[in-house]
């Protein structure tokens, strides 16, 4: 952000008020300088953005971190240790999936994109492109799966959230995958 965005961040900052601030904090005004300061780097069409997303979702006054898009975090550095330990449950969570995939084919891919899903939903702007297409996609490999035989009774549950993210008219992908 420019100095010349001040006002725009401010006005952010004050309609952000609604929520219960902070814990020894009286005034909007005083977290401007803390908030200005870690958000300095990001465009304030983008803090406004999160604002907004927040001011639909959020329960209490955001955080700097959630004013910023998901994909602007700082990643730390891994060690080899933990490195290791994600490979390792890599390794375990493709043999329990296969092991799953032979015992209840169907079920089993419905639970896939069950999670292929909830993924999304937690770590995707929900206004974003990709997200729609991963819902699109999604709503896709359902409609594939519902006519491979009898869903289990969340499927039903999964494609109704779907259909609320792609709509009923929207055409599926011609994006294919073994399922």
């Amino acid at each position: 952000m420019y100095p010349i965005d001040a006002e725009d961040f401010r006005k952010v900052m004050v309609d952000m008020a609604l929520f219960p601030l902070p814990k020894g904090v009286e005034k909007v005004d005083d977290l401007i300088p803390q908030y200005w300061n870690a958000l300095k780097d990001q465009h304030i069409e983008s803090v406004k953005r999160c604002a907004a997303r927040h001011m639909r979702y959020g329960k209490f006054f955001p955080k700097p971190w959630e004013l910023r898009p998901k994909d602007s975090r700082p990643v730390g550095e891994e060690s080899d240790t933990d490195r290791a330990r994600r490979a390792a449950f890599k390794k375990t969570n493709i043999a329990m999936w296969d092991a799953r995939l032979k015992e209840n084919p169907l079920l089993t891919k419905w639970q896939l994109l069950q999670a292929y899903v909830a993924c999304g939903e937690a770590t995707m702007d929900h206004g974003s492109d990709a997200f729609a297409d991963r819902m699109r996609f999604a709503r896709a490999a359902g409609e594939r799966l519902l006519a491979q035989g009898e869903p289990p009774y969340f499927a039903a549950v999964l494609m109704g959230e779907i259909r609320s993210y792609v709509g009923e008219g929207m055409h599926s992908p011609t994006m294919e995958l073994e399922l």
